[in-house]
C-alpha cells in the first residue's frame, strides 16, 4: 500500500518542481527584458534568450 502511494507523491513533487523551474526561467526572461528595454536596448524574443 505504502509504494504505491510513494510513485503518486514522486510525481506530484517532481510536477511542483518541474513547474517551479519553469516559473524561474519565465520570471527571468521578463526581469531580463525589463532591464534591456530601462537601458534602451531592444527586447529579446524567448527563443534567443
Amino acid at each position: 500500500i505504502l509504494s504505491s502511494n510513494d510513485s503518486a507523491f514522486k510525481k506530484c513533487y517532481k510536477s511542483l518542481f518541474l513547474g517551479l523551474i519553469d516559473f524561474d526561467i519565465i520570471y527571468a526572461f521578463i526581469l531580463y527584458n525589463c532591464r534591456r528595454a530601462a537601458d534602451g536596448k531592444p527586447k529579446m524574443t524567448h527563443v534567443q534568450f
